[in-house]
């Protein structure tokens, strides 16, 4: 189900930069290396097959960072300074999107599913990795 698209993540997690590649189904279906922890695209570790990492303005990676750390720093009681923070992630989604332009899909968590900014969709967080990208069900 490898539709040529390249797809990027805006989610936060613990010492991450705001931003992830999201492999395609063949990707996630190749043969990890021996001893490789790797998450990158090319998972067969042919360089020729590797994406080059998306051509982002230092300005832009810069905020997703400092809107990764924001997140990671918020306690999760803080239900109107999480309900911000989302909402700047779905801004970030969207800059992210114009500045990569054709080729290239945004996706990002905002409550209970998955939205991509262009073309438009969402799916259920439960199931947007079976329903958009063709991943076995785990």
């Amino acid at each position: 189900m490898d539709d040529g698209i390249r797809r990027v993540l805006i989610d936060a997690d613990y010492g991450a930069d705001g931003i992830w590649w999201v492999l395609t189904s063949d990707e996630m279906s190749a043969p990890t290396p021996q001893g490789s922890w790797s998450t990158h695209p090319a998972r067969n570790n042919d360089q020729r097959s590797t994406p080059a990492w998306p051509q982002l303005s230092d300005e832009l990676r810069d905020e997703l960072k400092r809107w990764n750390d924001e997140m990671m720093d918020t306690a999760p009681s803080a239900t109107s300074e999480l309900s911000a923070l989302r909402e700047r992630g779905r801004v970030l989604a969207n800059r992210v999107q114009q500045q990569l332009g054709e080729g290239f899909e945004v996706l990002y968590p905002f409550g209970t599913r998955i939205y991509r900014v262009d073309p438009p969709g969402d799916w259920a967080i439960e199931t947007w990795e079976q329903e958009l990208l063709g991943y076995p069900k785990r």
